[in-house]
């Protein structure tokens, strides 16, 4: 057992070139910054076929994870791959990871308990770098998080990744993420801020729960693409800005996802598919946002205010110079505490018009 020192692991800080089949077990370390049960922080090469069971974290700091504590990009090429952790317990205060506190790879975390403050995640706390930096293993990389329990106590939480970029081939299931902070923000079964483009993600069987807002079945906040996804079978709840797919989003495109779950703002502003979306300034060119070829199909979509079956509630007047909200298809019911319902956007009726060929099923309802 290490106490309160930074850069601790079998290896604290590790440049070499390759590490492969490591088995670690009962490994219990107590420290500060850059904290992982193989490496405490890592430059460089290949860190491949890992495996831990039973590891237990206590930091205090930053950049803490269950097998790595930080991948710094030193500009070389990467491949950390095939690692899996279970049965660990992982405590710090930003960057907490169940694999990697800060980094990238290709990641399974099983049975685990992650916590910390911000940017907290059931893989990374933060996934790190674009994918081409992955060298010969760009197109297979999976993220997968099971079973587990992650916490947060401030923003950005999520049952794959606390912040990400691009990620695509993601599974969270059976696994509760919370923020426990009332003026948290951005909370998502998949990742609480995503600044690149989310594919191929699923999240089953899972809750997604904050005191906070910006609240998401896959994202808590997006400014990237989110397709090919969906949410299923699960509770997504949050004080406002509560979406079946993204809590708010703001540029780019939501296309090709499907929403099967509960969603609830104790607030306002609860959405099949995005709670609030940040329109602000948009045209053909500027912040501009799409949102076409999604389902949504929830037993319940409830809020006090603003409640749709697509968005909760939108900023500005939709932008309709050509059409960018269309083929998206409805089948819920909704429960609001005032007038603000609809099965389009809640909070702004009158703009339900510029929503193109939008189907809503008949014997949806409406409080």
């Amino acid at each position: 057992v290490a106490k309160l020192i930074n850069s601790i692991g079998c290896i604290g800080n590790y440049k070499g070139s390759n590490i492969r089949n490591i088995f670690l077990q009962n490994i219990t370390i107590q420290g500060n910054y850059y904290i992982g049960a193989l490496l405490g922080k890592t430059t460089s090469g290949i860190c491949e076929q890992i495996e831990g069971n039973y590891i237990t974290i206590e930091a205090t700091g930053d950049n803490i994870g269950g097998i790595i504590g930080r991948i710094e990009d030193s500009g070389g090429t990467y491949r950390f791959a095939n690692i899996q952790i279970q049965n660990a317990n992982i405590t710090g205060r930003n960057n907490v990871g169940g694999v990697i506190g800060f980094g990238m790879g290709n990641l399974t975390t099983l049975k685990s308990e992650i916590q910390g403050k911000d940017q907290v995640g059931g893989v990374f706390g933060v996934k790190s770098y674009s994918y081409t930096t992955y060298g010969d293993n760009v197109k297979h990389t999976y993220y997968i998080t099971e079973d587990s329990n992650v916490t947060g106590n401030g923003s950005y939480v999520g049952g794959i990744a606390g912040s990400s970029n691009y990620m695509q081939h993601m599974k969270v299931k059976n696994t509760t993420i919370q923020n426990n902070s009332n003026k948290g923000l951005s909370t998502g079964g998949i990742t609480g801020y995503s600044g690149g483009a989310i594919g191929y993600a699923e999240v089953e069987l899972t809750q997604v729960i904050s005191n906070g807002s910006n609240v998401g079945g896959l994202v808590g906040y997006s400014g990237h693409l989110v397709s090919h996804s969906f949410s299923k079978n699960c509770l997504v709840e949050g004080y406002s800005n509560v979406g079946g797919i993204v809590g708010k989003h703001k540029v780019l495109s939501i296309y090709s996802n499907y929403n099967q779950s509960e969603i609830r703002a104790i607030g306002y502003g609860a959405g099949g598919i995005v709670g609030d979306l940040e329109n602000i300034g948009m045209t053909a060119a500027l912040n501009t946002s799409s949102i076409f070829m999604n389902y949504v199909i929830s037993d319940m979509i409830t809020a006090p205010s603003k409640v749709g079956g697509i968005i909760g509630t939108i900023e500005e007047d939709l932008y309709t110079a050509k059409d960018f909200y269309y083929n998206n298809y409805i089948e819920a019911n909704l429960r609001s505490d005032d007038e603000l319902v609809s099965l389009g956007i809640g909070g702004r009726k009158d703009q339900n018009i510029y929503l193109k060929n939008t189907y809503y099923y008949k014997y949806s309802t409406i409080n």
